[in-house]
């Protein structure tokens, strides 16, 4: 995976999933922090993504020409 597809998120097993991609680890530490102090007792996770997957569409390609 290329840095520049790198990305955190922040994640709290109590509440809904995390949509918000952040470019730094550090934006997404300030990010957690910022949500454990209004949800005191809750735990905030900052996830990295460490790979990524995707499905490429079928590719056909004709080898010979058809003789009509």
């Amino acid at each position: 995976m290329n840095d520049g597809d790198a990305f955190w998120m922040v994640w709290n097993p109590n509440g809904h999933a995390p949509t918000y991609r952040h470019s730094s680890r550090h934006s997404a530490t300030v990010e957690a922090e910022r949500l454990a102090r209004g949800n005191r007792g809750q735990t905030f996770f900052v996830l990295q993504a460490l790979s990524k997957t995707v499905l490429v569409d079928i590719q056909t390609k004709q080898l010979t020409e058809v003789p009509f």
